[in-house]
């Protein structure tokens, strides 16, 4: 496994169940088919057991890869929950966005890395953060250095593209985005994010 690949594609919806899933995985066959290496990433996953296959099964099927390559295990939550309410739910430790990106590993011969985030990009990816949040991390500790930030392409499930470079900060001093979302929009507020922090 080496650093990310030069040209990363972050996959993001308006929310959940809006087809992230199968835009990626169609635009994966279509690069594959030109002859372009891809590799896909998610690097948290939350979902009903035995609703059909996770989004890491449907994207490793689309690159070739195996589903716990493209999802870690222990990041494959079975609870329809957003990742960090899932994780709560489950019992399990809170993991922070940066965690999410520094687990991320790339093949060695990838020209294209696709990460898909979860619900929308406002939606809640990890106990610090969400999508947006994510830009910044989603290179492996071993990525190499350069004076050229890498060139990086959002894509929505609407098909509108937006091109950039991953220089965003992850904003720590400040609360995420997500945090005014009310109850009843994805069942995330401020009583859940207080009750994290010992706040509620």
């Amino acid at each position: 496994m080496t650093a990310r690949p030069a040209r990363l594609v972050l996959v993001t919806g308006t929310g959940t169940e809006v087809g992230k899933t199968w835009f990626a995985a169609a635009t994966i066959m279509a690069l594959r088919e030109r002859g372009i290496r891809v590799a896909a990433r998610k690097p948290v996953q939350s979902f009903e057991p035995g609703a059909g296959p996770t989004d890491a099964e449907v994207l490793a099927a689309a690159t070739g890869e195996i589903p716990d390559q493209v999802c870690p295990p222990h990041r494959s939550l079975p609870v329809p929950m957003a990742p960090p309410m899932a994780a709560d739910a489950l019992g399990r430790p809170a993991f922070t966005v940066a965690e999410l990106g520094h687990e991320i590993e790339w093949p060695d011969d990838v020209d294209v890395g696709l990460v898909e985030g979860v619900g929308g990009p406002r939606s809640p990816l990890a106990a610090d953060g969400d999508t947006v949040d994510s830009t910044d991390g989603t290179s492996s500790s071993s990525s190499t250095a350069s004076t050229e930030p890498p060139t990086s392409t959002a894509a929505t499930a609407n098909g509108s593209p937006t091109r950039g470079s991953m220089s965003s900060p992850i904003r720590r001093n400040s609360p995420p985005a997500w945090a005014s979302v009310q109850p009843g929009n994805g069942g995330c507020g401020m009583s859940w994010v207080g009750s994290r922090r010992g706040q509620a």
